[in-house]
């Protein structure tokens, strides 16, 4: 599996226990069946892990005080999680003192009984060397009980290996997930009712890698923009955007392949999948990264960043935002309208007016999904440093060409990075400022669907 963003990276090279938590995605899928209350429950429970990630000292008292569930609720989800075999008491229950073990249910197929006889052997040392016990190691590898290195030498492969995804401990309280008396993320997915929304919560992360790809892969889910040519100059060109709709190739990640089962169903999958989306960027989870791209395909170079989107609204205060403000107030001085700067910053983030390098010929505008709530790890840092670095060299940019063509554009703009980048403004409305670490100001705020099958895998797009 590829890491994700909250994997821990960098000098240190290992977990930094108290940022994050990890669940494994086939179990926490059948968690999912039980229920949106049962879900929020079970990632309370995770999130008390200790360095094992599996062995969890909360309990009902833990999930009372992040969630809005009573002493009673909570234990009606944990004795359905205990009937269900996704949580196991070890010591404690009942008590203030509680051992939970969280284990990983098992996906594989069964042994047959071939199998699970040399699977026996073979942990005592025994290699198989007649024709039926090769035929019956070849079955074992199939599903996944035993393996073979490239001396061929056979193990016995006892635990399943999990699919991780790693949460941070701020979707169930502050950074260390202490509770704070207010509402938690967590909390708030579970109010929506939408336990497909928590188990997209689980698969976004899994799929997240902020310092290669700024958030999840433009190939798994987008936001898409219309573009035209407004103007070309002897070194940049000017570029107008608006928004199309959003995107997800349900069959492209794995992960995501459980939201569209069948061609047949693809219509119910997109709506349904367009909800849960939605139901994470109403409970502050999911934000959307604009960015100036190279072109329009998946794997195309970002250029720079161009808004941060929380609730449909782009966040003014955000470094990417203030970016995308020079941006727009130079490509309206280039065409002459600085008059009209302030109605375009008014517009996104349903439209825009940018700035690319004349050899930019499919410059566009993407739209990528990014969860708010971040463990601070290695790749966290590497994604800030380079969009610090990025930010700094286009601003320097597009002042210097404000300065040139409409020097009365860049007082206003000015102030807010300058607000951004004032320490002593630490207020904030929104209770978990830190859990982004600098890349977040300290300032906040707080459809119909169609579809269509795409014969290189089912493509959702919202209206």
């Amino acid at each position: 599996m590829t890491e994700t963003s909250s994997t821990p990276r960098g000098v240190l090279g290992k977990p930094q226990r108290g940022s994050f938590f990890l669940i494994d995605l086939p179990t926490f899928a059948k968690v999912c069946e039980l229920g949106a209350d049962v879900c929020a429950s079970y990632l309370v429970l995770a999130a008390g892990t200790g360095a094992d990630n599996r062995t969890s000292t909360w309990s009902r008292e833990a999930i009372n005080q992040r969630t809005g569930l009573n002493w009673r609720k909570a234990d009606a989800c944990l004795k359905q999680l205990e009937a269900a075999n996704l949580i196991r008491w070890l010591d404690g229950k009942g008590t203030r003192k509680p051992r939970i073990d969280l284990p990983p249910v098992e996906t594989r197929r069964p042994m047959q009984r071939q199998v699970d006889a040399l699977a026996q052997k073979i942990s005592n040392g025994f290699q198989p060397g007649t024709p039926g016990e090769k035929a019956a190691a070849a079955l074992g590898k199939d599903a996944g009980w035993l393996a073979a290195d490239d001396a061929g030498l056979w193990t016995f492969i006892r635990d399943r290996p999990i699919i991780k995804a790693y949460l941070p401990n701020s979707l169930v309280g502050n950074e260390t997930g202490k509770p704070t008396g207010y509402s938690t993320v967590v909390d708030r997915i579970r109010i929506s009712r939408d336990v497909m929304a928590f188990r997209l919560l689980a698969d976004l992360y899994s799929l997240q890698d902020l310092a290669e790809l700024g958030g999840v892969s433009r190939y798994d889910l987008c936001k898409e923009f219309s573009r035209e040519n407004r103007l070309r100059t002897a070194s940049l060109a000017v570029w107008g955007f608006n928004h199309k709709h959003m995107s997800a190739r349900v069959k492209g990640a794995v992960a995501l392949s459980h939201h569209a089962q069948t061609p047949t169903e693809t219509k119910n999958a997109a709506a349904a999948l367009f909800d849960s989306v939605s139901v994470l960027e109403d409970a502050g989870a999911l934000e959307w990264a604009l960015y100036m791209a190279e072109s329009e395909e998946d794997d195309s170079n970002l250029i720079y960043p161009v808004a941060v989107v929380r609730h449909g609204k782009v966040v003014a205060t955000e470094l990417e935002s203030i970016v995308g403000a020079y941006a727009t107030r130079a490509a309206c001085a280039l065409l002459d309208i600085a008059e009209d700067a302030k109605a375009w910053e008014d517009h996104m983030p349903h439209g825009f007016l940018l700035l690319a390098d004349r050899l930019a010929r499919q410059a566009s505008l993407v739209g990528i999904p990014r969860l708010r709530h971040r463990a601070k790890t290695g790749n966290a840092s590497r994604w800030f440093a380079n969009t610090t670095e990025v930010s700094g060299e286009y601003i320097s940019l597009f002042r210097g060409l404000l300065a040139e063509h409409a020097p009365t554009l860049l007082p206003e703009v000015d102030r807010r990075l300058a607000d951004f980048n004032d320490g002593s403004t630490s207020s904030s409305t929104f209770l978990q400022r830190d859990i982004n670490g600098p890349s977040e100001s300290s300032k906040h705020e707080g459809t119909a669907l169609r579809s269509h099958f795409d014969p290189d895998g089912f493509i959702a797009r919202s209206a």
